[in-house]
């Protein structure tokens, strides 16, 4: 229908994301500068300056939509990035494609679509045991459960090899990549079909990811946007690769129906949400288009929302977004958009409740935001607008900073060898053990990497000890409660609180996010500070040309395997079964027991040995990244020879070209530090 639905219930077109805005235009500037820097340095130091211009244009935010099935995520996916009815939204429960979409990126050579088909190992994997959920319930003695999975699993397996055929062989380790792609074509490979040869889902089963490329103005920052596969579907195949893609996230959208907003289903939504840090999680209700009195039961959901959340020990203050898919499917095509005929007069009336109401300054997805705006109804644009801000301080900013502070270790080492190469104004010490400095450079490399080795391995037990200490208390609590329940006959009454236990277990790894950075900090300054030692004392009179600025700690990643269903969550399946083997009293308390301390290993040593492992690695690469350009220099200045070999510059370049270039390198330097200051002071002062 063609509707008089006023513009400003659709838009927000007056307010811009001004930090993101800012971010891009400071990206833009620094990789100008950079490719002007790369033309400038020492020739060793213009492929690590290439590879900086390299990471700026790789950078993209990555968003990941997640909810229970049917909540709306695709659709709400759909309006976002701007192409409604582009991603099917009848995804059957047998498919679990994560698609990435990937918004102002570049495109994989020039293509716009690419469907990866599961590897060889990851198939016999899921078609033999059935993946992890096969091993929970193998774990948990669920035999009934156990074999009506693998009669499933076999049926799919048999169903895809027939509709296949001698292609299937073929698909597996392999790519399908296009130019262009429309509805159809995605659905091939995302939904289910019939058999056949040209039909919708004729790849589904095969399908473990999809990867869409496409440009919109509306994104100020790059951004890959993930529609995920429901969290609450029965076959916890769904789970797993949302919560693997949720652990490679920036930024998670937890998408909530309206209807039922954190409501007991959502279980799957809570463990995501107590596994993410605050600044991660964006909520949008969706469907408001269905209530019938919005203006005022957004009230009373977001007060329901942010009391649970206070229940759960989860922060109240999380950004809460009210909208309709729906609603943001029509801005896209504007006020006068083709829209059901209810959810066009649902939004007439919430538009016209809100018209007369004085404007609140609150600030975007807060409670008097979502109560008093006028405009942007579907929640569409304050939902970008949140994205690119959090974007910006959580992932460009850092990115920026690092970049910045590497660039200009590359100029002013630039700087200092091509002052060498005046020859008659050197400064090297003329009584420079060049041996020395290179057994002094070994040693320093191998104490800093001892050093974080140590800081992170006990931040680690430090870590570990309290997620032991969380199970042992768990296993204690529910062993006593279990008891009381078989004492006297109403197991019905119980269940293992897993809640709790998972809330100790993130408290835990919250102990090491924080804890291993803080340690790391003072070991990275101390390694730019040791660096500027040895600059003094190869250079003439101790001098040191500049402050060596120290690499920034990184940060452990989200523990996703926390968000996971475990063997304990799964007590109404063997529970009833043991009272039906009638196992005395004893004896089911110790089957429980065994299974808890049995996914206490697993959780354990999952975590140690991939998160904790994980974060060892990029934190120690990060150092040697750090080091090796300041080692490289080092040593060319102490062994002349090598200095002479490796920065030799065109056999026309004459003194006066090199001063110029050294000038031009300090000026560019200085360009560089200046430009990225203070960006949130940039972006403040641009609203």
């Amino acid at each position: 229908m063609t509707s008089d639905i006023p513009a400003r219930a659709l838009t927000l077109a007056d307010h811009t994301a001004a930090m993101a805005t800012s971010l891009a235009a400071d990206r833009d500037a620094l990789v100008a500068q950079l490719e002007r820097l790369s033309t400038l340095v020492v020739p060793e130091a213009a492929e690590r300056i290439n590879r900086l211009i390299a990471e700026l244009d790789g950078f993209a935010a990555r968003v990941a939509v997640v909810g229970q099935m049917k909540a709306g995520k695709t659709a709400l996916t759909n309006a976002l990035i701007g192409h409604p009815w582009m991603l099917p939204s009848d995804v059957n429960p047998w498919t679990s494609v994560v698609t990435s979409v990937h918004v102002n990126t570049p495109k994989p050579t020039g293509k716009d679509a690419v469907f990866t088909f599961f590897t060889t190992e990851q198939w016999e994997g899921l078609t033999e045991v059935g993946g992890d959920y096969g091993r929970l319930i193998e774990r948990a003695e669920m035999d009934a459960e156990t074999e009506a999975l693998r009669q499933q699993i076999g049926r799919m397996k048999e169903r895809t090899e027939a509709r296949l055929g001698r292609n299937f062989e073929m698909l597996l380790n392999k790519q399908h990549a296009f130019l262009g792609f429309s509805p159809d074509l995605i659905s091939k490979y995302v939904c289910l079909g019939d058999d056949g040869e040209d039909v919708k889902g004729r790849y589904a089963d095969v399908t473990r990811s999809a990867d869409l490329y496409l440009d919109n103005p509306a994104f100020v920052l790059p951004t890959i946007i993930c529609d995920t596969p429901g969290v609450n579907d029965p076959f916890l195949m769904r789970e797993a690769v949302t919560i693997e893609k949720v652990g490679d996230t920036d930024i998670c959208v937890v998408v909530l129906n309206a209807h039922q907003a954190l409501s007991t289903v959502d279980i799957g939504l809570m463990r995501i949400l107590m596994a993410m840090q605050h600044d991660q999680v964006i909520l949008f209700v969706n469907r408001v288009d269905e209530l019938q009195d919005p203006d005022r039961q957004i009230a009373e959901i977001d007060r329901y929302i942010r009391d649970l959340l206070v229940e759960m020990n989860l922060p109240a203050d999380l950004p809460i977004v009210f909208g309709s898919a729906a609603w943001g499917e029509a801005s896209c095509f504007g006020a006068g958009a083709d829209i059901d005929p209810e959810a066009a007069r649902t939004l007439q009336a919430l538009a016209e409740a809100r018209a007369d109401r004085p404007a609140d300054p609150a600030p975007l997805g807060t409670r008097g935001w979502a109560l008093g705006k006028d405009q942007d109804l579907s929640g569409l644009e304050e939902l970008r607008i949140l994205i690119q801000e959090r974007s910006a301080a959580k992932i460009g900013q850092p990115t920026l900073r690092r970049v910045r502070d590497r660039a200009v270790d590359l100029a002013r080492q630039s700087i200092l060898l091509m002052s060498e190469m005046l020859g008659a104004q050197s400064a090297v010490r003329t009584d420079l053990d060049a041996a020395a400095v290179i057994d002094d450079l070994d040693s320093l490399l191998g104490e800093l990497d001892r050093a974080c080795t140590q800081a992170i391995s006990e931040a680690a037990r430090h870590m570990l000890t309290l997620m032991s200490g969380a199970f042992t208390d768990f296993i204690d609590r529910e062993t006593g409660r279990l008891d009381i329940a078989l004492k006297y006959g109403r197991q019905d009454d119980w269940s293992p609180d897993t809640d709790r236990l998972r809330r100790d277990l993130n408290a835990a790894y919250d102990e090491f996010v924080w804890l291993a950075p803080k340690e790391l900090g003072p070991i990275m300054q101390d390694a730019a500070e040791r660096i500027g030692l040895v600059y003094g004392d190869i250079l003439e009179g101790g001098a040191q040309l500049y402050e060596i600025t120290p690499p920034e700690p990184v940060a452990p990643k989200i523990p996703a395997s926390l968000m996971r269903t475990m063997s304990v969550d799964l007590s109404s399946g063997w529970l009833g079964r043991w009272f039906s083997r009638r196992l005395n009293r004893a004896r089911q308390l110790h089957k429980f027991q065994e299974i808890a301390k049995a996914e206490m290993r697993d959780t354990v040593r999952g975590i140690e040995d991939i998160y904790v492992a994980d974060f060892a690695r990029r934190t120690r690469s990060h150092l040697h990244a750090f080091l090796s350009d300041h080692v490289e220099t080092l040593v060319k200045l102490a062994l002349p020879d090598a200095r002479g070999q490796a920065t030799t510059l065109p056999h026309n370049a004459i003194e006066d070209e090199i001063r110029a270039r050294i000038t031009k390198l300090e000026e560019s330097a200085t360009a560089i530090a200046a430009r990225l200051s203070d960006p949130t002071a940039a972006a403040i002062a641009a609203e």
